[in-house]
């Protein structure tokens, strides 16, 4: 089809450093003033006081200033070591620049799949620019395993959030996926190849152009990865374009989250047109903050009992679908207020329209392979 051809040429990566301002967000009211009227020297000792403290706004502000050459000589090297720092203390923009510096090799050694590691602790936290990017390494296959369906899901999540560039590329995405995930869904995503993108070059440059290669037929290890295998559960498939995900069985309970078509699911039960599903990497739940411990991937629940939460409250519309165990693992995706939004871990389960669904008769070893890739365990 040329015209999705078109559009799926055009999938390459958003690989601009940051230059959205030092000062956006810094921490410190006279380094902000002096940045923005020109007077970088006393802005940049200001950061750097305050950088040597471990604070990571700071350090995100020098990391620009070194990147951009506002104030300082360029100094990609500087640039990546502030980066980095700032990153580590949960700095979201730094994640976002930490993965293009892996990804175009500036300040540091070439390192894709360590680039796309960051635009995933930055997606999973909201970034949308790293949700972008993110999606375009799936679909080319860069610094990850080629995945259709984890393209879709991230470049989504980009298009909710407004960003254009994957507004304008998610439907012809949708319809790519559509024609190469079947209906029943009980097979691996089609590996013909696709567009490979280049990254864009630095700000200020123009990005380069994707280079389409040919198709790949179905191979021997494609058939093999039709074999069952033996579980204790039943396996499924999302199969409708989009899942909405309901923290219980009704129309009116909060929506907490939208699974692509092809998204493997454990089946847990099905009530009246309902069913309930576990997911690989769990869903994005709320709970309130004095329950979690630590920051990032390495948050932890602390205390019996504490009820996950489908809406930052505890109103009757924001629904429960269970309960944490004490020391549950957590990835803390942001806060607001007293609540912390959380990627919580698989055994809080979630409603979906059974229609949406396709059950399969056996677990497939296609299935296993998804199911893994998605971080999930059998």
């Amino acid at each position: 089809m040329p015209f999705f051809r078109k559009h799926l040429r055009s999938l390459t990566l958003i690989a601009a450093i940051l230059a959205v301002g030092a000062a956006e967000g810094a921490p410190d009211d006279d380094a902000r003033a002096a940045y923005d009227r020109g007077d970088f020297e006393a802005a940049y000792q200001i950061w750097s006081d305050l950088a040597e403290q471990n604070d990571g706004r700071a350090q995100y502000a020098l990391g620009v200033m070194h990147a951009t050459g506002s104030g300082r000589d360029k100094d990609p090297v500087k640039a990546f070591e502030w980066f980095s720092q700032a990153a580590e203390n949960g700095h979201l923009k730094a994640m976002y620049n930490l993965g293009i510096a892996f990804w175009t090799g500036q300040g540091t050694l070439q390192d894709r799949e360590e680039a796309t590691h960051w635009w995933r602790m930055a997606a999973e936290r909201g970034d949308v620019v790293s949700q972008y990017n993110l999606g375009v390494a799936y679909y080319n296959g860069l610094g990850v395993e080629q995945d259709l369906v984890e393209a879709a899901r991230w470049i989504r999540s980009a298009a909710e959030q407004n960003y254009e560039t994957a507004v304008e590329l998610l439907p012809a995405l949708e319809e790519k996926l559509r024609e190469t995930v079947p209906a029943t869904a009980d097979t691996t995503t089609a590996t013909t190849a696709v567009a490979a993108a280049e990254p864009a070059a630095p700000a200020g440059t123009d990005a380069a152009q994707p280079v389409e290669s040919g198709d790949a037929g179905r191979t021997q290890a494609d058939a093999a990865a039709e074999r069952t295998i033996e579980v204790d559960f039943t396996a499924g498939f999302v199969q409708s374009a989009e899942a909405a995900v309901y923290a219980t069985r009704s129309d009116n309970a909060p929506v907490i989250e939208k699974l692509a078509q092809g998204t493997p699911v454990k089946v847990i039960e099905t009530q009246g047109g309902w069913t309930r599903i576990e997911a690989a990497d769990g869903f994005k739940l709320w709970v309130f903050g004095t329950y979690v411990s630590g920051d990032g991937d390495s948050a932890r629940i602390n205390g019996q009992g504490v009820r996950a939460r489908s809406l930052p409250s505890t109103a009757d519309n924001s629904v429960s679908p269970g309960q944490f165990d004490d020391d549950d693992p957590v990835t803390v995706i942001r806060t607001e207020g007293d609540w912390t939004y959380v990627q919580a871990p698989p055994h809080l389960h979630a409603w979906v329209k059974s229609g949406d669904i396709s059950v399969l008769d056996d677990a497939t070893e296609s299935w296993a392979d998804r199911w893994k890739q998605r971080g999930g365990s059998l």
